[in-house]
């Protein structure tokens, strides 16, 4: 018996508001229709008027005329100044959903349609009364009390800028976007405002970041990225990838204008996510067009946004993990990826951030062994090239926790190349790994033996690097297995 319920209840649950506005108004019309022609035909089950004169006159006159003006007159003025007032809040596209709605017309309409019948009975009044028609005043009165329920109700839901958001977002399908493919450059956005039918959207976002409404941004900005991934792909990504990510990007700009962290790192994330998908397809234009919008929101929350900073390394390092699991992938956008991370290190370093710089670092860590397994000798050459640039700047601020961290990553990536006998065939000349990691560690020892006068610190500093570098190449004239040091 509870199954028999439950399932029902599951399906209203996944209808749409439109669909479940629908279904309640036909259900509510249509059980009044079948009352009203039963008691037409003398057939209902029950009597709800008699045939006395002054109590006819008081259910017309009282009740189904001034009673319904008012109640109306008070209906439409409330919820319109709600509507009013959510457009001005957010867009003013609310107003146009709901003046459009069907509950909206379906009350106007059954109110109007019961004034119009009280005012003709009463016109028409006189003895012997019909009780019939009586009845079906009262029926047409308890029916426009009855809908106010479902009115307040889906009016209520429709304000939310969830409700417009999820309306909004059905007009962007394949047919408008297709539309729009002629009115966009490569890298630009040239639709005018008053035919970009996700500007209304942004704007809903744009507006609850300023207010503070986390929830309704975070929900806006992931149904426009589930929506961009839907419409993504190769043929498409040259108008369609510029589009949204257009938009994504004024939302990020207005998270740091408003300094909602929030949306900051979820704009973060989505780039990331995004790239992430563009690298995996092979879509280089769309990649390109992410770690723009990486390095301009990036850069921006650098200073006064750990945890948006965070997400942006968090961001580069699922894209150069999916960038090494992709053959073929372009050079010039594993360059720009580390360039990335080398400004954004320069720029930790400069503002003193030294725990985002160990973050950084770090997020190297599991991307070692994917690497060396893969043998992407590129990317670890340049990791090598940024962990020496990031150790030569921690010894020259005393950052030692930084320079053990860089010094270790390096002994990690030596140990693993020696032990798999990494040789990059370059055009110029046959490259051994592990002797350009050792390489790396004698610059990062080269510039702290400067400093060694100063404290009995960099002894320690010293003596790691030079266990590191023996360590190395102990295992490339031995082979011996150092397995141990990963346990």
């Amino acid at each position: 018996m509870y199954s028999l319920v439950e399932q029902p209840l599951k399906r209203m649950k996944r209808l749409g508001l439109e669909d479940r506005e629908r279904i309640i108004i036909l259900v509510l019309i249509s059980v009044f229709l079948v009352l009203i022609s039963l008691s037409l035909a003398d057939l209902a089950p029950f009597t709800l008027a008699n045939e006395d004169l002054d109590n006819a006159r008081g259910i017309l006159e009282g009740v189904g005329v001034e009673g319904l003006s008012a109640i109306f007159a008070i209906v439409i003025s409330l919820t319109l100044m709600a509507v009013q007032f959510a457009s001005q809040q957010y867009t003013h596209r609310i107003m146009d959903l709901h003046i459009k709605s069907l509950i909206f017309w379906s009350v106007v309409v059954i109110y109007l349609s019961s004034l119009l019948y009280n005012i003709f009975m009463l016109g028409r009044l006189s003895e012997p009364i019909e009780s019939r028609y009586i009845e079906v005043s009262m029926l047409l009165t308890t029916l426009c009390f009855i809908m106010l329920i479902p009115y307040f109700f889906i009016t209520m839901v429709r304000l939310r800028p969830e409700t417009v958001i999820s309306n909004l977002l059905t007009k962007l399908d394949e047919q408008y976007l297709n539309s729009i493919k002629g009115l966009l450059t490569e890298g630009e956005r040239g639709i005018p405002s008053e035919a970009d039918k996700l500007l209304p959207i942004t704007e809903i976002i744009e507006k609850s970041i300023g207010t503070g409404d986390r929830g309704s941004a975070r929900f806006g900005i992931e149904v426009i990225f589930t929506r961009y991934m839907a419409h993504l792909s190769t043929e498409n990504e040259a108008y369609v990838s510029p589009y949204f990510l257009g938009h994504i990007l004024g939302i990020g700009r207005e998270a740091i204008i408003e300094a909602d962290d929030d949306s900051m790192v979820q704009v973060l994330a989505i780039f990331g996510k995004a790239g992430t998908h563009a690298i995996t397809h092979k879509m280089d234009f769309t990649t390109k067009l992410v770690l723009e919008n990486i390095s301009i929101i990036g850069f921006k929350v650098l200073k006064d946004y750990d945890v948006a900073t965070q997400q942006m390394i968090d961001s580069l390092q699922s894209m150069l993990r999916a960038q090494m699991s992709v053959e073929g992938c372009s050079d010039e956008l594993r360059a720009r990826i580390f360039t990335l991370y080398q400004d954004a290190a320069d720029a930790l370093i400069t503002l003193e951030k030294y725990r985002l710089v160990k973050y950084l670092v770090n997020s190297f860590a599991g991307l070692i062994d994917i690497m060396v397994e893969t043998k992407h000798y590129d990317e670890i050459e340049r990791t090598g090239e940024l962990l020496e640039r990031v150790g030569v700047h921690a010894v020259n601020l005393d950052l030692r926790d930084i320079i053990h961290q860089s010094v270790h990553l390096l002994h990690r990536i030596g140990i693993s190349a020696a032990k798999n006998k990494l040789v990059w065939y370059t055009p110029q000349a046959p490259v051994t790994i592990a002797e350009r990691i050792i390489d790396h560690l004698l610059k990062i020892e080269g510039n702290t033996l400067r400093y060694r006068a100063k404290s009995k610190e960099y002894d320690t500093m010293i003596n790691e690097i030079e266990y590191a570098r023996k360590d190395i190449e102990k295992y490339l004239e031995k082979g011996t297995d150092f397995s141990d040091l990963w346990r």
